[in-house]
Formats: structure tokens, C-alpha cells, sequence
């Protein structure tokens, strides 16, 4: 079969037989829209094969299916990216998060606080307990902290809150939060999962940095604590006879995106 290229549309002619001996004569014409991407003579002649590969729209989502991070929609002779909700495609084409706390400055009232997670947002209660008082939006400070000799030995004289959004696939052993401890040889570091206590935690403690020990693969929300001895004595750093005081308490919120990205 050949096909005559003109103007911009195809028209087709061709004879041919049937099965058996019977001849079928036959002409037929056909109009197909196309957009060259090319110049080509206004008129010549091709294989139908070969000019419809050449002109017909090549759909790039399905050529290519990592062409985009999300979505991909086909577009006449192009395509086009989408991100999810909560996203926008940055310059380099890539989806970047929207931070709503602070884009659409949204107030969760007294004694809450906005935690921006990938795509989305929450809004989470942070109240001081009896016996604090609010040192800034995220951070309770012991009321006695300035004669620790009344304070109960087990209340810490910081509660901190940290909000941590991380995108699914996060690899494993990636530090994602460092304590702002000086001196390491008289501090002690525990950490503790409060949401899952019977779970394997995909999270470790090493040295002063919290971290990956897996790759996370689910989406999950983890709310974990990380408490920080001191050695003191008489509210000083003592190395010789020395008692142990709970220092801090981060409380840490651990978001896992469902998207990658």
C-alpha cells in the first residue's frame, strides 16, 4: 500500500485481491490529521508504515514512563507533568512540597502548632504539663529549672517538640536529626517509641544522631522520645561521684510520606 502525503493530511488508494479467486477492484480515500514536526516536500510518496510512524503524535508517558515523577499526560506532539496535591513543579521539573504552615500562615490555636509533612499538614497539641511553663511555640521549660534541689529528680528541666516529615524510600543509615549536646562522654541517650512500643523501631540512636536503620518503604506516623541524661553534681558536670539527671526529653513526631519524592 502507498500512501500520498499532501497538504498536510493523508489520503490512501490501493487495489488489492481477496481471499480466493475472485478479484475485488476497489479505490479508497482516507483523511488523517497529523502535525509534521518536520519539512517535508509539499507532496511525495511512502510506505503507509512509514509515514504514519514519522506524523502520527508519539505518546512520550508511555515511551518514556520516568519522564515524570508523578503524573504524566500526553499532549500533541509533547507531554506534560503533574504533582499531587500539596506539591508544585519546581525549575528543574521536579516535585517540591508545598509548606502550608507557613504559605497559608495557618494559625491551630493556643498551645498547638502547625507540622508541615510532604503534601499535606496537621495540626498537633503541644500543651506544657503542670510544673512548665512555655519557653517558645515548641519547647516547655521546668518553672523550679533555677533551684533543682525542689525539683523532683525525674522531671527534665526541657520538654522539646520536633517535627520530622520524611518521603517514602528514605534509604537506610540517613541522619535525619542531630542533638545539640556539647559534651558526649557525660551524656546518656535513650530513645523511645511511644506510638508502636511492641514494634521494631526503623530508627536507631547512634552517637548523637537519629537515624535510619531501614529503608521505609510504608507510609507511617511515628512519635517517639528521645531522653538526655546528665551527670551532675550540685548542678554542676562532675566525672567523679556523680548522679544521673534527666536533662531533656524530645518528643519527636516522625512523619512518612506515601509519595517518594
Amino acid at each position: 500500500m502507498i500512501l500520498l502525503l499532501n497538504l498536510g493530511h493523508f489520503r490512501t488508494f490501493s487495489s488489492g485481491f481477496l481471499l480466493g479467486k475472485e478479484m475485488l477492484a476497489y479505490n479508497y480515500s482516507q483523511t488523517i490529521k497529523c502535525t509534521p514536526n518536520k519539512a517535508y516536500p509539499t507532496t511525495f510518496k511512502a510506505p503507509v508504515h512509514h509515514l504514519k510512524k514519522m506524523f502520527t503524535n508519539i505518546d512520550e508517558c508511555i515511551e518514556h514512563t520516568t519522564i515524570c515523577q508523578y503524573m504524566c499526560e500526553n499532549q500533541v506532539g509533547s507531554y506534560r507533568c503533574y504533582c499531587p496535591i500539596g506539591f508544585k513543579m519546581n525549575n528543574s521539573g521536579q516535585c517540591q512540597d508545598i509548606n502550608e504552615c507557613h504559605q497559608f500562615q495557618i494559625e491551630c490555636g493556643q498551645d498547638r502548632t502547625c507540622f508541615n509533612t510532604r503534601g499535606a499538614y496537621e495540626c498537633i497539641d503541644i500543651p506544657c504539663p503542670v510544673g512548665y511553663i512555655r519557653q517558645n511555640e515548641n519547647d516547655c521549660l521546668l518553672k523550679c529549672y533555677q533551684r533543682l534541689s525542689s525539683c523532683r529528680p525525674r522531671q527534665p528541666i526541657y520538654i522539646r517538640h520536633r517535627f520530622i516529615a520524611l518521603s517514602r524510600l528514605t534509604s537506610s543509615n540517613r541522619t535525619f536529626f542531630s542533638l545539640p549536646i556539647v559534651n558526649r562522654n557525660r551524656t546518656l541517650i535513650k530513645l523511645f517509641d511511644k506510638s508502636n512500643p511492641n514494634m521494631p523501631l526503623p530508627f536507631i540512636i547512634d552517637g548523637i544522631d537519629l537515624k535510619t536503620n531501614q529503608t521505609l518503604f510504608d507510609s507511617h506516623e511515628y512519635e517517639l522520645e528521645i531522653h538526655v541524661y546528665n551527670n551532675e553534681l550540685n548542678g554542676k558536670y562532675s566525672s567523679q561521684h556523680h548522679r544521673r539527671r534527666l536533662h531533656t526529653i524530645y518528643v519527636i513526631r516522625i512523619n512518612i510520606s506515601p509519595f517518594h519524592f
